[in-house]
């Protein structure tokens, strides 16, 4: 038990444990190893500086606006102390505590600050990534499609309907998240504990239930979903079945033009993502 037990600090400096805390969460701008009591630093007879975190409850009708403009008045006597034997002025900076995380970096910063525009960078190139996967499994299924052609005009022929052959292409759709979410959910899990283990990324698991968190997931199955719906609208337009048992999607086409189309916009999105990710490590090089 550590309470009550003295540690040495600054060669000379004894200090008492009087309390023991628990790891606080990741997302909290507040991190540390030890705490000194406010008393106890100032009786360190060494050098220090006036900087210093304030913790202010505002009233419910007031404004940090406000309480800056009147700030000036009060900190006056300190202003020509300050003036007068270090040739300096004094300021408090404000800032919210729900913006510490991306406000602007302070000296002696004990908060861990991000650049919104790198926020935004990433979730852009996410949704690159996302769009990319999603062009890359319709054309896939679009090949696997029009390469069964003929055996959906052969169903056709035996009296087979669009409605069956929709539930066909959505039953291949459900097939898929069964078979893919499982491995989904490993990476990720791999990629967690390697983020936090070897590279200090420390991810607060409550965001995974966080509501925005959430409908990112539902919106991403709810594109797969309209994905298989055009592919089963593309199965509808193929109402020829002379057509189908020669492997064309209409008497003129086989659809290979927009196979081609979406071939061409995934490696597009290919190239931009290859080019952006080269600029980035060079960036990080140059750093």
């Amino acid at each position: 038990n550590p309470i009550g037990k003295t540690i040495e600090f600054a060669e000379d400096m004894l200090l008492e444990v009087t309390a023991v805390i628990k790891d606080l969460p990741p997302n909290s701008h507040l991190q540390f190893d030890a705490l000194i009591s406010w008393d106890s630093f100032n009786r360190y007879d060494a050098w220090g500086n006036l900087n210093a975190y304030t913790y202010i409850l505002l009233r419910p009708d007031a404004t940090i606006k406000a309480v800056r403009e009147k700030m000036p008045a009060v900190l006056a006597t300190f202003h020509d102390l300050i003036a007068r034997d270090y040739h300096a002025t004094y300021e408090p900076v404000f800032e919210q505590i729900t913006d510490i995380h991306f406000s602007g970096p302070l000296d002696e910063d004990i908060a861990e600050k991000r650049n919104r525009t790198t926020i935004y960078i990433l979730l852009a190139v996410i949704v690159l990534f996302v769009v990319g996967g999603l062009v890359n499994y319709l054309n896939l299924t679009l090949t696997e499609l029009t390469s069964n052609l003929r055996k959906i005009g052969i169903i056709r022929v035996f009296g087979g309907l669009n409605g069956g052959q929709s539930k066909m292409v959505l039953s291949d759709i459900l097939l898929s998240i069964l078979v893919v979410t499982p491995l989904v959910l490993l990476f990720a899990y791999l990629a967690w504990n390697t983020g936090r283990t070897f590279l200090s990324i420390n991810i607060n698991p409550a965001v995974l239930a966080h509501p925005l968190f959430v409908g990112m997931i539902g919106g991403f199955f709810a594109l797969l979903l309209a994905s298989s719906r055009l592919n089963a609208l593309i199965l509808s337009r193929t109402g020829h079945v002379i057509a189908c048992l020669q492997g064309r999607l209409t008497k003129k086409e086989n659809g290979t033009t927009f196979r081609k189309i979406l071939v061409c916009v995934h490696l597009s999105f290919s190239i931009i993502m290859i080019a952006l990710i080269t600029l980035i490590v060079d960036q990080f090089r140059f750093i």
